[in-house]
């Protein structure tokens, strides 16, 4: 059979005791989630699904990079943008961007 522990809490206030048991859940929550928080891996686009997202042509897009607006990654030929980025530069830019 299964031990019962039994807690005999003296001169303690129940709402203080309650305070401290949820303290110390949400520190033990934290500390597993720390552990379990895995690094997401980055989203890379091509010019074309950037083109997609943004409904604007490949002409709009190298404009806008030569303005410093969207800033791609360039491997030889390969052009690709990082979606994080894609999606800061118009919240920074244009805050209501993402409630729409």
């Amino acid at each position: 059979m299964a031990e019962t522990q039994i807690l005999h809490v003296l001169n303690f206030e129940p709402e203080k005791f309650k305070n401290e048991i949820i303290e110390e859940i949400k520190n033990e929550l934290k500390s597993i989630t720390d552990k379990l928080n895995v690094k997401k891996e980055t989203e890379y686009l091509t010019r074309k699904e950037v083109s997609i997202i943004l409904q604007v042509t490949n002409v709009t897009l190298i404009d806008w990079e030569k303005k410093g607006i969207l800033k791609p990654l360039r491997l030889g030929n390969l052009i690709r943008y990082r979606k994080q980025d894609i999606e800061n530069s118009f919240t920074q830019k244009y805050p209501d961007y993402r409630n729409e």
